[in-house]
């Protein structure tokens, strides 16, 4: 009937979005991957001029390094890291740690977070020619599970009161952190650094999980907020299609094929 044409139509327009074409799941995952690392990036960046606003406040207070030096020669020496494998910027904070002195300035300390942090910024974003999804995920575990704590407790007792407003930062950049990759894209997420981008779409679209795909969407939506200047147009339009494709079938569906899907929906809600 003409009428389902047009239906039929309408929604072969609505999937192909503006773009006008159909994305496979590889397409889908490396778009999706991009713009959230865009969004932990412009994320990742922010902290570091939250540092450089603390760092005045610990001038002439000094931390204690040798937690932080041992932790880095324990991961050596029980093979936790593998020199001739791990990312060359990576290599660069443990030999520089190595180099550290016992006892350090602690806005020193805090310079020394600072440009590392603005190492995963750059491995965060694909605009740059640094970008390495693979590299930031080893990074920012090191500076999440190594760097960070060390410092941390050494900031606790150099001045407990300027420690407050680092805490504060530090929240600020786990809740963002926690929305662009929340537990339930973990998968994902470990998908897109390994780079394997055909299975972050068919993770994404493996299933019509609706807290998923809505976490998903939400991903974005926080990188946006984030980072105003980001379009995530594409990654917004990737998503859609592939969770509309999931529901109602590929091109060269049926009209039969929506009402029973669209059936399937009503009943599920």
């Amino acid at each position: 009937a003409k009428n389902d044409q047009i239906i039929l139509g309408a929604f072969d327009d609505l999937v192909r979005g503006l773009d006008g074409r159909v994305r496979d799941p590889s397409e889908i995952g490396e778009t999706f991957t991009q713009t959230v690392n865009a969004g932990r990036s412009a994320l990742t960046k922010q902290y570091g001029e939250g540092l450089t606003n603390i760092q005045q406040q610990f001038a002439g207070k000094f931390i204690d390094t040798s937690n932080l030096k041992s932790a880095v020669d324990k991961r050596i020496a029980d093979g936790t890291i593998d020199f001739d494998s791990i990312d060359p910027a990576i290599r660069t904070v443990y030999e520089e740690i190595s180099l550290l002195p016992q006892s350090m300035n602690a806005d020193r300390a805090l310079e020394f977070l600072k440009k590392h942090n603005n190492t995963l910024s750059n491995l965060l974003d694909p605009r740059g020619q640094g970008y390495n999804s693979a590299a930031s995920a080893q990074m920012t575990e090191f500076l999440d599970d190594v760097l960070k704590p060390s410092i941390k407790a050494g900031l606790a007792k150099a001045d407990p009161q300027a420690y407050v407003e680092y805490q504060k930062l530090n929240k600020f950049y786990k809740d963002g952190k926690d929305s662009l990759t929340p537990k339930l894209l973990e998968a994902v997420a470990r998908q897109g650094t390994a780079g394997n981008f055909t299975a972050v779409g068919s993770t994404l679209f493996g299933s019509t999980k609706a807290d998923v795909v809505d976490a998903a969407f939400n991903a974005l939506t926080k990188a946006k907020k984030i980072n105003p200047d980001l379009n995530i147009r594409e990654a917004t339009e990737a998503l859609r299609q592939g969770y509309l494709t999931q529901f109602f079938g590929s091109e060269g569906r049926s009209i039969d094929q929506l009402r029973t899907a669209a059936k399937g929906i009503e009943s599920n809600t």
